[in-house]
């Protein structure tokens, strides 16, 4: 298992440093269209106290939910502008990585087969849509992670009703990072469902 977390992280990192000039082609590796509405939410706070992409256009400031805004403006204030976009890619493909370890954790539980847990892990370390959005200032990293630790969440504990607080918990982060991951709400039900008579016990 560690070989497989560490050939993940190494396949990140060479992304990160060689990769990504090669996929984007003389394009940032960093930021694109939809970056600016991010950084700019949380700059804006700093600086001038509002929380909006554009103070000139008063929705803007329901354009993005507050989740990767702050997530960009932790890095920023640590890192300064100079080296934000890299710190945020860096800590992104962290995340990725850990999440390998996830995919096999919620597999293992789910199957109770290593070699399907094995297999899982090692198709998300090689998965290469998500490697390419790894350097990009953009939720999709962050939002997968979250994700990703919902399930592993669901799938490693027992049904009761601190597993299902902090599951809520998770979706709640989740949902702040990107709308469309209150979804994950869904998931959480179907899983108490699934519990069969546990299930009666946790609300009971």
């Amino acid at each position: 298992m560690p070989l497989l977390v560490l050939g993940g992280l190494v396949l990140r990192l060479l992304f990160l440093w060689v990769g990504a000039d090669i996929y984007y082609q003389g394009r940032s590796p960093y930021v694109n269209n939809d970056s600016y509405s991010f950084t700019q939410s949380f700059y804006n706070l700093v600086e001038h106290g509002i929380y909006t992409f554009n103070p000139k256009n008063p929705e803007a400031a329901f354009g993005r939910l507050p989740g990767y805004p702050f997530f960009w403006g932790a890095h920023w204030l640590l890192f300064d502008e100079q080296y934000v976009n890299q710190a945020v890619a860096y800590t992104q493909a962290l995340l990725d990585t850990a999440a390998i370890y996830l995919v096999y954790a919620t597999a293992r539980a789910f199957t109770r087969d290593i070699r399907a847990a094995w297999m899982a892990g090692l198709l998300y370390a090689g998965y290469p849509f998500i490697i390419v959005w790894l350097t990009m200032t953009g939720s999709e990293a962050l939002g997968t992670f979250l994700t990703i630790v919902l399930f592993w969440w669901l799938a490693t504990r027992p049904v009761t009703k601190a597993t299902a607080v902090g599951a809520g918990l998770l979706i709640g982060v989740a949902f702040m990072v990107r709308e469309y991951l209150g979804i994950l709400l869904l998931g959480t039900v179907f899983w108490v469902y699934l519990a069969k008579g546990e299930a009666g016990s946790l609300f009971g």
